[in-house]
């Protein structure tokens, strides 16, 4: 009877062991759910608190805009210069009561006209913009012969499909075949032009890791400016050194020092011929004439907002926006409007 009474006892410790192990893996399992689900839900409350913040700075940039279009067809006041706009000015700057938002500003006057420029002007461009002499020269070689065959009538850039006949109606811009290029996106039908020619890419480059630690190098991406960035199809004959890029001024015979200053005073103020390298500006002989006067019909206004956290160094998010805007008649209802938009600015 004790034999029993003990292996009894022993077999209920058994059976109770095992349970408590049960319940305690399944407490462990529990607790793991809890612990992905809590990490699911704090990343999807993250998730919708960037969406709005995102969506937040997106209209702060909006308003950027808005604000810049204002200051450029506003009369200056002389009680406060800061607040008004004159030509070959590049930046802007606005504080808004959630953040603030830095507005860059290029004139069509800073860009070289693709229907006069000289192939000569298009290699020196290409060229400075990173393209080895070969391809470049051979690009510019294919974008003359593209002019001269618009002007010809030989190239045609509406072409309905095989089979297909468009019937316009009388008056219609599409009635004939343009001479012309009108659009600088009209350039991707030239072989050899690509998207990523056409509006910028990124590129990989190296720099020095933080602290000054030796032999240490950290990628990074810059951002390489696209034939939008310099052509145009609005033009003149001598480009704005205001709003010229800095492909364009080293295109143009401007030594990368003097660029550099170039670009220290055009973050300041706008250029004087009193500022280096002024006095002498079209007579590089480069094939491209840059100048200091002239303003501009069309601008494009580049907006980036950052908005502002409480407490914290770094803004919350950050936004950029671009708009290419056109001014009217200065007595007119619509002094200046927005022509293109750009949701993400190449």
């Amino acid at each position: 009877m004790r034999r029993g009474a003990s292996g009894g006892l022993a077999g209920a410790g058994r059976r109770s062991g095992s349970a408590l192990l049960a319940v305690l893996w399944a407490v462990i399992a529990l607790t793991a759910v809890g612990f992905a689900l809590s990490t699911a839900v704090r990343n999807e409350i993250d998730r919708a608190s960037l969406s709005v913040d995102s969506t937040k700075a997106y209209f702060l940039a909006h308003g950027a805009i808005e604000a810049a279009m204002q200051r450029i067809v506003r009369p200056t006041d002389p009680d406060k210069p800061d607040e008004g706009f004159a030509v070959g000015q590049r930046f802007m700057r606005f504080q808004f009561a959630s953040g603030s938002a830095d507005v860059e500003i290029v004139g069509e006057s800073g860009k070289l006209d693709i229907n006069q420029a000289s192939p000569e002007a298009l290699a020196r461009l290409l060229a400075s913009s990173g393209m080895d002499s070969g391809r470049a020269l051979a690009l510019a070689a294919a974008i003359a012969d593209f002019r001269a065959r618009l002007k010809q009538g030989e190239a045609r850039l509406y072409v309905p499909p095989e089979g297909e006949q468009i019937n316009l109606s009388p008056g219609s811009s599409f009635d004939r075949q343009p001479t012309s290029i009108q659009e600088t996106e009209e350039l991707l039908a030239i072989p050899g032009i690509t998207p990523d020619l056409l509006y910028g890419s990124f590129r990989e480059a190296q720099r020095p890791a933080p602290g000054g630690r030796r032999g240490k190098v950290q990628p990074r991406l810059l951002r390489t400016g696209g034939l939008m960035r310099n052509l145009t199809t609005r033009g003149s004959t001598v480009v704005n050194a205001n709003y010229a890029s800095p492909e364009m001024l080293m295109a143009a015979g401007l030594t990368p020092d003097l660029v550099r200053a170039v670009e220290d005073v055009r973050a300041v103020r706008p250029l004087t011929p009193d500022d280096p390298g002024m006095e002498n500006l079209g007579g590089s002989g480069a094939g491209i004439r840059l100048g200091l006067g002239g303003g501009s019909q069309r601008y494009t206004l580049t907006a980036t907002a950052r908005l502002a956290a409480a407490g914290a160094q770094e803004a919350r998010a950050v936004r950029s926006v671009a708009a290419v805007v056109e001014l009217g008649a200065s007595n007119g209802p619509d002094p200046i409007r927005i022509v293109r938009w750009y949701d993400r600015p190449f």
